[in-house]
């Protein structure tokens, strides 16, 4: 039933083609071909020899065209426009304003009640006592190593003799006895204020809200247009034509002759003295004399103690450790691929060459359409 279809519509489509090609067909003419033109030359150009002097340019007097005569212009008469009649006004139904509305007066509402702020006692802080000085020993100044002294002949003086000098010895100091520490009693805070409850005021009673009778407004009437009367346009003055008056002659503009300007001469150059740059001075190097180094000192080596190896550190026997079990590797079965299936092959109908005319022979053109 498919392959019937599809024969029907194929004829349907070949008639449908082959229609309007076989209504166009026409039986070629022979025509004959057309007759070459033979080309036109033009002559070759003529040599003229280059003019050698070139003649004087001829003097061309100014050409001043003579003003053209404009007429004077006529200012055509005015159009005649009717007055304007103003259409008369609308009536306008008079504008009756909605009576306002009832707003009930704003309340505020009461103030909420605020307790004093009640300041906390200050904290007693006890005075400032400082503590008093330590005591400081008597400075003794060490013993002063004097050199021996060096060898003096005795000299002979009489004696006298001299009490040795005893220090005085040193006055007691009774020992620093620190005052006990004042004490302290706790800090207790103090007990927390009673605050009263907040009790919200019971709520004022409102009566229920009536709206007044509206206030009767008579409508309001306009009072009827006054009339204008239409307003005519005066007539227009007559204006006279206006004449232009006749262009004053300018005379031709000469151009003054160019004023001689003697050539530029360079003045001589200024003798300048060869410059001669003065000797350089030196002052004279004195070299200063040697610092003195002292004779370097090696000093006497240190004394290192003989290096003691460390005992050495006790390393338990190396124990390895079980092995852990693995589980037998199992290969896993091989995936099968599906079995390939050809697609069916994809019809293709069968192609046919459509009618058409075959083109004219070599040297036949088409038909003209002349006729």
């Amino acid at each position: 039933m498919t392959s019937l279809h599809a024969l029907v519509l194929l004829l349907l489509g070949v008639v449908v083609l082959t229609t309007p090609m076989v209504a166009s067909f026409t039986i070629p003419i022979y025509e004959p071909p057309p007759i070459e033109i033979p080309p036109i030359f033009e002559p070759p150009p003529t040599y003229e020899p280059p003019p050698t002097e070139k003649p004087p340019p001829l003097y061309n007097p100014p050409f001043y065209p003579p003003p053209e005569y404009q007429p004077p212009y006529e200012k055509p008469p005015p159009v005649y426009e009717p007055p304007h009649e103003k259409p008369p006004p609308e009536y306008q139904p008079p504008f009756e304003k909605p009576p306002p509305e009832y707003q009930p007066p704003h309340e505020k509402p009461p103030p909420e009640y605020q307790p004093p702020h009640e300041k906390p006692p200050p904290e007693y802080k006890p005075p400032h006592e400082k503590p008093p000085p330590e005591y400081q020993p008597p400075h003794e100044k060490p013993p002063h190593e004097k050199p021996p002294p060096v060898y003096q002949p005795p000299h002979e003086k009489p004696p006298h003799e001299k009490p040795p000098h005893e220090k005085p010895p040193p006055e007691y100091q009774p020992p620093i006895e620190k005052p006990p520490p004042v004490y302290q009693p706790p800090h207790e805070k103090p007990p927390p204020v009673y605050q009263p409850p907040h009790e919200e005021p019971p709520p004022v009673y409102q009566p229920p809200y009536e709206k007044p009778p509206p206030v009767y407004q008579p409508p309001h009437e306009k009072p009827p247009p006054v009339y204008q009367p239409p307003h005519e346009k005066p007539p227009p003055v007559y204006q006279p034509p206006h004449e232009k008056p006749p262009p004053v002659y300018q005379p031709p503009h000469e151009k003054p002759p160019p004023v001689y300007q003697p050539p530029h001469e360079k003045p001589p150059p200024v003798y300048q003295p060869p410059h001669e740059k003065p000797p350089p001075v030196y002052p004279p190097h004195e070299k200063p004399p040697p610092l003195y180094q002292p004779p370097h000192e090696k000093p006497p080596p240190v004394y290192e103690p003989p290096y003691e190896k460390p005992p050495p550190v006790y390393q338990p026997p190396y124990v390895k450790p079980p092995p852990v079990f693995q589980p037998p590797y199992e290969k896993p079965p091989p995936l099968f691929p599906p079995p390939y299936e050809k697609p069916p092959p994809v019809y293709k109908p069968p192609y046919e060459k459509p009618p058409g005319c075959s083109p004219p022979p070599y040297g036949h053109f088409p038909p003209s359409n002349r006729n």
